[in-house]
C-alpha cells in the first residue's frame, strides 16, 4: 500500500438537537472521509484517537 496521510485530525464538535448543518469545504479537504468515520464506515486501522457520536466511543467492542 502508499504512504498514509492525515486529512483530517484535532477536529470537535457539537451539533444541537433540530439544528441542520452544513459540511462544506474544497475537494480533497476530508468532507466525506469525516461522514464516512461517523458513520462507522472506515476499517478501525485507518482511524487514530477516538471518536464519539451522541456521547459515546465509537470503537468496536474487544474481540472484533
Amino acid at each position: 500500500m502508499g504512504q498514509s496521510k492525515s486529512i483530517i485530525r484535532n477536529i470537535t464538535g457539537y451539533v444541537q438537537p433540530r439544528d441542520l448543518v452544513a459540511l462544506m469545504g474544497p475537494s480533497g479537504s476530508g468532507k466525506t472521509t469525516l461522514l464516512d468515520v461517523l458513520a462507522g464506515r472506515r476499517p478501525e486501522e485507518e482511524i487514530s484517537g477516538r471518536v464519539f457520536v451522541n456521547g459515546v466511543d465509537r470503537a468496536p467492542p474487544e474481540g472484533h
